[in-house]
């Protein structure tokens, strides 16, 4: 199954967008979206491959009617066969967008941890570098 274009820089935007954190094309959060996708791709493959089992399963019974029945009722079974086939292929469709919805809500419900850790880094930082300079000007700068 092909993998879907993303390009990093225009969700690195849009998370600048609606959460105001700035990305880097190396951030974690990449790492978590990228396990999100090979999960979902391993999944529908399996999903591709099983529809294909029983898309195999269903054209096999279809030929031995078709043979046993005669002309007629043969031709009906292949156009149901192709109007089923139809049907796989839309709802394969389908559940590609509902799991690249899924993987989006599963992302967004990842990115909040990852952001809160880093805003709790960057203010510990700048309390341990703000006492720092304090005690600096305290101790070691001649009065």
């Amino acid at each position: 199954m092909p993998e879907l274009p993303i390009d990093v820089t225009d969700l690195i935007g849009e998370v600048a967008k609606r959460h105001g954190i700035a990305l880097g094309k190396d951030d974690p959060a990449f790492a978590i979206v990228t396990l999100n996708r090979l999960v979902l791709q391993s999944f529908l493959d399996e999903v591709v491959h099983r529809v294909g089992i029983a898309v195999a399963d269903f054209e096999e019974a279809a030929t031995r009617v078709q043979t046993a029945a005669g002309r007629k009722i043969g031709a009906d079974v292949r156009d149901a066969a192709a109007a089923v086939r139809e049907e796989f292929q839309k709802d394969m469709r389908d559940a590609g967008f509902q799991a690249r919805e899924l993987v989006a809500s599963v992302d967004a419900a990842h990115s909040r941890p990852a952001m809160l850790r880093y805003v709790a880094m960057g203010l510990g930082s700048g309390v341990i570098l703000f006492a720092v300079g304090v005690l600096v000007g305290r101790y070691l700068v001649p009065h």
